[in-house]
């Protein structure tokens, strides 16, 4: 019997699939964004065994208009679902729309799931149940149109649980790269028809090993169902084969066994030892043992010996709006790494077009314009010369001339700086802030490495100049810092829109250099290092968090503490990494108090770092907000230090500095012994009134006394509270 089939594909491959199915012996033309074909079940299996680019295999059941929820009602009712799927299975329901309309799809999915269950009942007396987590089969329904005159399909899915899923990739890796748009990138490249079997094939940032994978599996041809077939089609549909479909998967996973892969060497190479660890459990899920996977970074990476051949890599992309950026310094690194080591080599780089991928300093020979997870992308095919270049760098990433300014003032700054920091024993500061309008950044020196942060541009403003001028700041820091690029990191300050909240970033970087020689915590994160700051230790992360782990800023805040906490009982509100209270360590005892794991754990390495006694000085995980509510204790030197903005599921409610200072200073204030002191501190130069906001205190602004000498700019402000008893 002879079926309609419809597959999917990722955006902009369709085509490629249609090929991919007329190399199946199917059929197979691209209709819209899907490519439909007829055939038998065994032609079906076959595309769930054997596609590798395919992401779904449905089977419309019924195409109708539908202007409203009730019409889409109907036309689900009329189907005759009862042979289809047994009353004793599961399923569930998925909605599309070509209008991407989330809210909508979910309440027409609701409504598909009504009829179908009513529908059962009319005709058996009883209904299957829903699993929306792992249902026996899964229903798709899509939308096409105006919201006033849908045209609906409604259709079985037969691909299990996604023909991207191939069986290997453990559950925890973090990929952004389904498997299936990976191996679609590799076939649009070429891949693997222009490679001979003993060249040699690299990824240098290969996290979880998805590229490296999909790339062996081309080569062999083993059949992307040859790891688990079983999860690949739907077997609890009414009308499956499965004596068809067990000779077929016996075929697909002979694949497996009988792949040739030649001579060429595979390595996968990464600066995270996590994602390594994530490669190596995907390749040996997947039975491919051919891989020689490296801990390195970046710059570290080297080709093996022999002939040159390929380089398959898929640098970050800078995932939030705003942030590409700051992968400036990265696709710098990876294009001298691949000019000067990579020599005859052809590689294929995977950027968004938001990435500053012309920043390689390599000039592709092709560039397909692809979509990855809806983002537009640009597929990077590029030969690299066979002799390495006589010049540094490429002549674009020299500064213009009218970078002179730029340079002269960081010169004047590191001559009157430098000797004050080394006096100060200071290992982070800040060297620049905005001195020249036109290169609006700030630049903090943390010991050898430099953190640029670009505020936000303006609207209208020439992006061509203002990526002109970056590049001026970054070519002069290396120059007047005596700064290696690959210590440059780069962050772009985003204005925030209202009640917005600075998260966790995705790594932008492989470095792991740089960490101080001096002995660390043993479980100490990858990317972290050390700085001194006045006989005190730190760690510091410059790649993973928007805030490096310390606020420069608030220096003298902590000399503050430091002065006034010998003998005293203290209490850090929104502790943070605990900074303040390493300062604070001649404390008769003190609380710390900060809703974060990771904060509080980064705050324990701190302690460690610094010889604090943790019996005496407690870290407590809690929403400050409730602590100040519920404690009984009493303590004679506070400090309050909110973030402006803050929300998560385990508080209560969100924290909104300017709408709920007033509440905060006020209970904050209630667990001051008399005689004791609260340092309020905020990095907002408008604030609600404070200094009244407490009856039985006397506050006053320290805000001038406090600002350090590398900081010119008003970035904070701190009020010191003093009790002078209850009226």
């Amino acid at each position: 019997m002879n079926y309609d089939f419809v597959a999917t594909a990722p955006l902009g491959f369709e085509s490629l699939l249609a090929d991919e199915l007329v190399s199946l012996g199917i059929d197979a033309k691209v209709s819209g964004s899907v490519v439909p074909f007829s055939g038998t079940l065994e032609v079906a299996y076959r595309v769930c065994l054997w596609s590798r680019i395919a992401g779904r295999l449905l089977l419309p059941l019924r195409r109708f208009e539908a202007p409203d929820e009730d019409r889409l009602y109907e036309g689900v009712y009329s189907i005759d679902w009862w042979t289809h799927i047994h009353v004793d299975r599961t399923f569930a329901v998925q909605c599309v729309s070509s209008r991407n309309d989330a809210t909508h799809t979910h309440y027409w999915a609701l409504r598909t799931k009504d009829a179908i269950c009513d529908a059962f009942r009319e005709r058996c007396g009883d209904r299957p149940s829903v699993d929306t987590s792992d249902p026996d089969v899964r229903v798709h329904v899509y939308l096409e149109g105006a919201s006033a005159d849908f045209s609906v399909t409604v259709s079985l899915e037969l691909s299990g649980t996604g023909l991207h899923r191939r069986g290997y990739r453990p559950r925890q890796a973090a990929a952004p790269l389904r498997e299936h748009l990976a191996a679609a990138l590799l076939l649009q490249a070429g891949y693997p028809d222009a490679l001979a079997k003993d060249v040699p094939v690299i990824d240098p940032m290969c996290g979880s090993g998805t590229l490296l994978i999909e790339a062996a599996c081309l080569a062999g041809g083993i059949a992307p169902g040859a790891i688990d077939p079983a999860s690949r089609v739907t077997r609890a549909w009414a009308h499956h084969d499965e004596a068809c479909f067990r000779e077929l998967a016996a075929e697909a996973s002979a694949s497996l066994r009988n792949a040739d892969l030649g001579d060429r060497i595979w390595v996968g190479s990464d600066a995270s030892g996590e994602a390594l660890e994530h490669a190596k459990q995907s390749a040996a899920r997947a039975g491919l043992h051919c891989f020689r996977f490296e801990k390195r970074s970046l710059k570290e990476c080297r080709p093996p010996e022999g002939p040159s051949g390929w380089v398959v890599v898929n640098p970050p992309w800078g995932e939030r709006l705003g942030d590409a950026r700051e992968l400036i310094p990265l696709y710098q690194e990876l294009g001298d790494v691949l000019r000067r080591r990579f020599l005859g080599y052809r590689a294929l780089v995977l950027a968004s077009t938001e990435a500053p991928y012309r920043h390689l300093g390599l000039k592709p020979d092709k560039r397909h314009v692809v979509y990855c997870g809806g983002i537009e992308c640009r597929l990077l095919e590029i030969p690299i010369h066979v002799s390495a270049p006589k010049a540094e760098a490429p002549a674009f990433r020299k500064a213009s001339d009218q970078a002179a300014p730029f340079r002269n003032r960081l010169r004047k700054n590191r001559d009157r700086l430098e000797p004050w920091a080394s006096a100060q024993a200071l290992e982070a500061y800040r060297i620049y802030d905005a001195d020249i309008p036109e290169y609006d950044v700030a630049i903090d020196r943390y010991g050898s490495h430099v953190l640029v942060h670009e505020r936000a541009r303006p609207r209208g403003k020439a992006t061509e100049m203002a990526d002109r001028r970056l590049r001026d700041v970054m070519a002069v820091i290396s120059e007047v810092l005596s700064t290696p690029p690959d210590h440059i990191h780069l962050r772009v300050r985003r204005r925030m829109a209202p009640h917005r909240q600075i998260e966790r970033r995705s790594p932008t970087s492989t470095q792991s250099e740089g960490r101080s020689a001096s002995a660390l915590p043993a479980d100490l994160p990858e990317g972290a290092m050390v700085i001194q700051e006045s006989g005190h230790r730190f760690v510091v992360n410059l790649t993973e968090y928007m805030d490096t782990g310390i606020y420069l800023d608030q220096r003298r805040v902590r000399a503050l503490i430091k002065k006034e906490a010998p003998g005293k009982r203290f209490l850090n509100l929104f502790a943070y990494t605990c900074t303040a209270t390493v300062y604070a360590a001649a404390a008769e005892r003190s609380v710390s108090v900060d809703l974060s794991n990771t904060y509080l754990r980064w705050a324990e390495h701190n302690f460690e770092l610094n010889g604090v006694d943790s019996s005496r000085h407690r870290l407590h995980r809690a929403d400050c907000r409730r602590y100040i509510e519920e404690t009984s204790e009493r303590f004679d030197l506070i400090l309050l230090a909110p973030p402006s903005f803050s929300r998560s599921k385990a508080m209560s409610g969100d924290l909104d500095l300017m709408r709920d200072l007033p509440d905060l200073l006020k209970r904050s204030c209630n667990l001051l012994a008399p005689g004791g002191t609260l340092l309020f501190s905020a990095h907002l130069q408008k604030l609600p009134e404070v200094e009244h906001a407490v009856s039985f205190c006397s506050a006053r602004e320290l805000t001038q006394a406090l600002v350090p000498r590398d900081f010119g700019r008003g970035c904070f402000r701190v009020f010191r509270f003093d009790h002078r008893g209850r009226p």
